[in-house]
């Protein structure tokens, strides 16, 4: 089955992200032998206009691109295992119950400290 056409696949994903890992070693153009992959990204006309106003107006060049959407996508990878973390320890009660319990205990010990060192 043929690839759609880079114009297809923004018609069709205008609203949302399509990234397209591409298999370089069995093309015609093999990628360089580093630790980067290359993507084709294509979204709407729109975020593509807002993405480079705002790198060229904070001085960023042309090549800043892939480093700034690789922050962001790195930010929001760890934003979303944050947050499948605090999904997971929803028992915010008992959490609390510990907390205080921990507060307590330390109060205690430093209260015992003062009392023997005056």
């Amino acid at each position: 089955m043929a690839s759609p056409s880079p114009s297809a696949v923004l018609e069709h994903y205008s609203a949302s992200a399509y990234i397209r890992l591409y298999d370089y070693p069995h093309t015609d153009h093999p990628m360089p032998a580093t630790d980067q992959t290359r993507l084709t990204i294509s979204w709407s006309k729109q975020t593509d206009l807002d993405l480079r106003t705002y790198l060229g107006s904070h001085g960023m060049k042309k090549g800043d691109l892939s480093k700034f959407i690789e922050d962001a996508v790195q930010r929001h990878l760890f934003e979303r295992t944050v947050e499948d973390i605090k999904d997971r320890n929803t028992d915010a009660e008992a959490f609390m119950d510990l907390i205080d319990g921990t507060v307590r205990d330390v109060r205690r010990e430093r209260a015992a400290r003062r009392k023997t060192a005056a």
